[in-house]
């Protein structure tokens, strides 16, 4: 028998019952901490959004661009564009459940500035991160893996000196290759990285001769890559796709979009089964822009385009994200002078797509609109709202079957907080990370939530979890409480059933623990 004192969250302590006990037992405790000033706003199933949110950089002048990917053991990676006081350079810091995160690491080469910064995880955990660094009078596209447990490697280049590249972004499939997409000179271009190695050389998937850009790709569960990207065709500009089957190279581009109007922002996004489901904006007239989806089933190709957005309205910077079930979410912007919200329609498998639903009020500013889906089918989406003179980060939860719930803030009030990002993790933990725009310069911040309680949430003996089994129980010397459960770094809350991983914010020692335990 060992005795150790421990840190405990005094909104999270649990009674040593059946995990179904803690929703007895939360509002009581989580009136506790509202002393402290630790937020227990609940949004959706997740549980609370745990504010306030971490710093995950240093405050600087040049903080910007981030994007956060969530790993298959819940470890939360962000990368954003730093400064190391001569050049921009792009930057990275991981928070590994139940730590906080680590200390930023510079993974781009100094000396000249780094940009846009694309990230992506394979099923094994490696982060694989592109960008694009200035090489003289152009730009390269550059790339960087980091194995589990290790580091970055250093830079390579993806791209050939002498033509400008940029715009890069990047997917991995289930067999942990990554494939990379960009534009250099007038050009789509792709490279794949097989797990564990290097990127091959890059391969044209447009035809030359006319302005491309915003090159998109997504690859599906049986490692089908379908990749969308907008060229000229001297006239317009039209939305065109590639596929890759599996085993395969990618086939020859096809158009999505007929001529005659501009087709812009392309996404695309692959359900399980391998169905890819494509997103746009076309313009439909003079401040008129339609949002439009088309479907490309297993093996076929991409049929006529619906238009998701009410006719006579402007709609802009579309996404789609497809849930294990095959339900599609499209979120999107709506302008209505003088104020833009954000809106969604979404597609059950084997139907049609809603009429649009607004996530804000018409009454407010709100853009900049991103959306995850967890592997539950719940969705998170994360926009940015204009409101009492400064911007501020929002977030509304939609679980499977059901309708978003109101907006709820994850960023603190006062400050200025823009270019959201999300990712959901294996437990259906959502983060979010972006931009705090304060008196003393810029800094990236991130915040999760708090996962819903589950019975049997801790591991037995052997490591591994079941439904039957009572949660390992301690008992607290102190007296304030009796029979205290000590919460699961593996649970997802984030946290440690062992001694050890018991960081984070809102901990108070209630008193010492006697570690002999009443596991069944």
């Amino acid at each position: 028998m060992s005795k150790e004192s421990f840190f405990y969250p005094a909104q999270r302590i649990l009674a040593g019952r059946p995990c179904f006990w803690a929703s007895l037992t939360f509002v009581f405790l989580a009136l506790m901490t509202f002393g402290s000033g630790v937020s227990t706003a609940m949004a959706g199933p997740q549980g609370g959004w745990q504010a306030p949110a971490t710093d995950v950089s240093g405050i600087e002048g040049t903080a910007a661009a981030p994007q956060v990917a969530t790993s298959p053991d819940g470890s939360v990676t962000v990368v954003w564009v730093g400064s190391d006081g001569a050049n921009d350079v792009v930057q990275a810091a991981t928070r590994e459940p139940g730590y906080p995160f680590s200390a930023p690491a510079g993974i781009s080469t100094p000396g000249a500035d780094a940009e846009a910064p694309q990230l992506a995880i394979a099923p094994d955990g490696t982060v694989i991160v592109l960008w694009q660094r200035g090489e003289g009078v152009n730009q390269l596209i550059q790339s960087s893996a980091r194995p589990p447990g290790g580091h970055f490697s250093a830079p390579e280049n993806l791209t050939a000196a002498g033509q400008a590249a940029h715009d890069p972004q990047v997917a991995v499939g289930p067999d942990g290759a990554a494939t990379g997409v960009w534009v250099r000179g007038d050009v789509v271009q792709s490279a794949t990285r097989q797990a564990g190695g290097a990127f091959g050389s890059a391969a044209n998937l447009s035809a030359d001769g006319q302005v491309v850009g915003e090159p998109r790709i997504a690859i599906g569960a049986d490692g089908t890559a379908v990749a969308v990207w907008t060229r000229n065709d001297g006239v317009n500009d039209i939305v065109q796709a590639a596929t890759r089957p599996s085993g395969s190279g990618f086939g020859s581009a096809a158009d999505l979009t007929p001529t005659g109007q501009d087709a812009t922002n392309p996404q695309i996004a692959i359900a399980p089964d391998g169905t890819a489901t494509a997103i746009w904006r076309r313009n439909s007239g003079i401040a008129q822009h339609e949002i439009q989806v088309a479907t490309q089933p297993p093996g076929g190709s991409f049929g006529s385009e619906t238009t998701l957005s009410v006719p006579g309205e402007n709609g802009g910077d579309p996404l789609i994200v497809v849930a294990p079930d095959g339900t599609a979410t499209a979120v999107w912007y709506h302008v209505s002078e003088p104020t833009t919200f954000v809106r969604s329609a979404a597609r059950p498998p084997d139907g049609t797509f809603s009429a649009p639903e607004d996530l804000t009020s018409n009454t407010t500013f709100a853009q900049q609109q991103q959306v995850a889906v967890g592997p539950d089918g719940t969705v998170t989406v994360v926009w940015q709202i204009y409101q009492d003179l400064k911007w501020k980060v929002q977030a509304t939860t939609r679980t499977p079957g059901g309708t978003f719930e109101g907006a709820t803030d994850i960023s603190a009030p006062g400050s200025g907080d823009f270019r959201p990002q999300v990712s959901m993790g294996p437990d259906g933990r959502a983060t979010a990370a972006w931009v705090k725009n304060t008196i003393e310069g810029k800094t990236i911040q991130a915040i999760s939530t708090m996962p819903a309680l589950q019975a049997g949430c801790c591991p037995n003996r052997h490591g591994t979890r079941s439904s039957h089994l009572r949660p390992r129980r301690y008992r607290l010397r102190s007296g304030l409480f009796r029979g205290v459960r000590i919460p699961d770094k593996g649970h997802p809350f984030g946290f440690s059933c062992s001694r050890q991983h018991f960081h984070g914010l809102g901990w108070k020692m209630l008193g010492t623990v006697d570690l002999s335990s009443e596991h069944d």
